[in-house]
């Protein structure tokens, strides 16, 4: 899964930012489907939500490993996949 933040102020810059990522993305191969967006109002908003957005995903490699350990199967391929495409 891939995040994106953008800010709604200044529509007519960011939406071409967007465009401009999604084609990129979908270039790369990455699918629609595998894309959120998440929109902030300004940009003092973005590192917030991106901080959150980080801890959520150190909190689920977290709770995948927890669940390898007492598997006890050890794998590195869990934790490259979310991140091969990038």
């Amino acid at each position: 899964m891939i995040g994106i933040v953008i800010s709604t102020f200044n529509k007519p810059v960011t939406k071409g930012l967007l465009n401009g990522c999604l084609k990129a993305l979908s270039e790369k191969g990455i699918k629609k489907k595998e894309i959120q967006i998440y929109r902030v109002p300004g940009a003092f908003e973005i590192p917030a939500l991106v901080n959150i957005l980080a801890k959520k995903i150190v909190m689920m490699l977290l709770s995948h490993l927890v669940v390898l350990l007492k598997g006890k199967q050890i794998t590195t391929i869990l934790f490259a996949k979310p991140f091969q495409k990038v």
